[in-house]
């Protein structure tokens, strides 16, 4: 089979090749360092579960995962891992409308409320895939950094 033109569905093809999953992990620990001091990473989704373990283990930090949909999950909890008081982060690969870090930081809200966003990653090369609402990272209320190849920008 041909391949075409990279396109979002795609997008995990860096971190599903090993030759390229370091860089990718190097990129987003790099980025970290534009952000404001934070104590612990969340991530949902495949996406998020291919990159989040790793740097969380790298940047020696808590990670947080919550769940997108509990039907087909094997535990209750909306959200696993440690994360009572801490200032996090979100890693996630790109951002369509938003919705993604939205329902994450609700999440996490949720289940601490003493927990505070600081900031998020998006690792992908895909700095924005478009939507209709082209207002998204004010709906966040959150600084969004764009890591990607070219290194990390801010919006």
């Amino acid at each position: 089979m041909e391949h075409k033109s990279k396109d979002h569905r795609d997008y995990l093809a860096e971190v599903l090749d090993p030759s390229k999953t370091q860089k990718v992990i190097d990129r987003i620990i790099h980025g970290t360092r534009y952000l404001p001091e934070f104590d612990a990473i969340a991530v949902t989704g495949l996406s998020g579960l291919l990159v989040g373990p790793i740097v969380a283990l790298e940047l020696g930090l808590p990670l947080i995962v919550v769940r997108k949909d509990l039907k087909c999950a094997h535990s209750t909890k909306r959200v696993e891992g440690y994360a009572e008081g801490l200032k996090y982060i979100i890693l996630d690969d790109f951002v369509q409308t938003g919705n993604t870090i939205l329902d994450i930081k609700l999440h996490v809200r949720d289940y601490d409320k003493s927990c505070k966003l600081v900031g998020a990653i998006l690792w992908s090369g895909y700095r924005y895939l478009g939507t209709s609402d082209s207002n998204w990272f004010i709906r966040l209320n959150v600084p969004v950094w764009f890591c990607n190849s070219r290194g990390v920008v801010v919006p």
